[in-house]
Formats: C-alpha cells, structure tokens, sequence
C-alpha cells in the first residue's frame, strides 16, 4: 500500500508521490507493507552529479556480498566511498525524513544515523528474498532507502523492487503471497521498513557497459522505533 501524503512535503520544489491502484482487499492476517515512493527527489544538477559519480568510479566498485557468504544470494557492484555527493545525499534526506518517520509510524530520536552506499546492477544481476535487519549488525536498522539514478535514454530494463505484504507465522514476520512492484523510476526514492521481505528482480542490460547499468544510493535509517 503506497501512503498517501500529510500536507506539504518539507522540500524546496515540488515532488509528486507516485500513484498505485488500490490494493484488493486481503485476508484479516495480512499486515500491508507500508511504503512511501517518491518521485523527482533531487534537482536536476544532484541528480546528474551522482551519475557522473558513478561513472567516474566504475573501478572503484566491489562485488556485493550476503552475510551468509552465499554467492548466489545476490550480483552487484557496491561503491562505498561516496565522497562530497554523500553528503550532499544525505542532507536531502534529512529535510524530508522527518515526514517519512511520520508517514510510516516511527518515532524520531536524536542520535539516528544514515548508512549509505551505491550499488550498481548490470545484465543478470539480482538480490533474492530477504530484509535488511535480520542480523545481529543489522538489527537496529529501522528505515530502508532506495533511490534510482540512471543515464538517459534508460539502457536495460527489469530491477523493479517486489516488496511483501506480511504475515505471522510460529512468532516470526514471514512474507506473504501479496506484494507491490515498485518499479526503478529515475529520480525516485523509495522508502519503506527494514523489517519488510523484499527482492530486486534480474536486470537485463544488452550492451553489458557498465555506464548503462541501474544504479541506486541505496542505505538505513538505524537506532529509530516504531
């Protein structure tokens, strides 16, 4: 279920929420996966700074990797050091997170932190079933953050983000049979809870150049309760 917006958003330009059907009715045991998608999050010259971010690195990239080590888990390239474009990332974040903290049902504390990285996808990459708080070092992430940056014209098609309604069973949060596709919209962010089960679908990106890759800054809101 997408949130709808509470007033004004706390930016400077105007962003447009996306905007899904309504969802079919679901069983009583089957608690919506709350998200909040974005569109036009940055202005144009950010968003074009973090591209050419990417691109300018490309060897700087590392292979992802799962705490399980499972090597099939998840293909991707992960950018680490985002230099003065971090910063200037996570200063957009902090104007609007307050309002997704409401949006989502969290409270704010003052010694919340943002963890931030850039991952890029290229033909036949992927992230398999999973949340992003299920490990001991995880556990206090409390918000998920994806945005999507890409060249124009977009060269590779698939990535959409599937992200699970859930249900209790045996005490756990397990995915249900419902879920949303978020699809990867250029100068969009997505943000949802960590707790949420969620894949990136294969990408498939003909040329195999890694400039025509999709690419996210993607992070957590730690140490915030809902």
């Amino acid at each position: 279920m997408e949130l709808s917006p509470i007033g004004d958003l706390p930016l400077d330009r105007s962003v447009a929420l996306a905007s899904e059907p309504l969802p079919a009715p679901r069983p009583a045991d089957i608690d919506p996966a709350p998200f909040v998608h974005v569109r036009n999050f940055l202005a144009p010259d950010l968003h074009a700074r973090i591209v050419e971010l990417a691109l300018h690195c490309e060897a700087e990239f590392c292979a992802s990797g799962v705490v399980t080590k499972d090597k099939d888990y998840r293909r991707s390239r992960v950018l680490f050091d985002l230099r003065e474009s971090g910063a200037l990332m996570a200063a957009e974040l902090h104007k609007i997170l307050p309002w997704i903290y409401q949006r989502l049902g969290f409270t704010r504390v003052a010694d919340a932190t943002l963890e931030m990285q850039m991952t890029a996808h290229n033909d036949g990459d992927y992230f398999k079933l999973h949340n992003d708080n299920g490990s001991a070092d995880t556990a206090d992430r409390g918000i998920s953050y994806v945005y999507y940056c890409n060249r124009e014209p977009k060269r590779f098609t698939g990535g959409a983000l599937r992200l699970y309604d859930s249900r209790v069973e045996n005490g756990y949060w397990v995915a249900a049979d419902s879920f949303h596709m978020i699809e990867p919209l250029n100068n969009s962010i997505v943000f949802f809870v960590s707790r949420l089960l969620h894949e990136v679908l294969p990408i498939r990106c003909a040329s195999g150049h890694f400039a025509d890759s999709r690419f996210t800054i993607n992070g957590w809101v730690r140490g915030i309760a809902a």
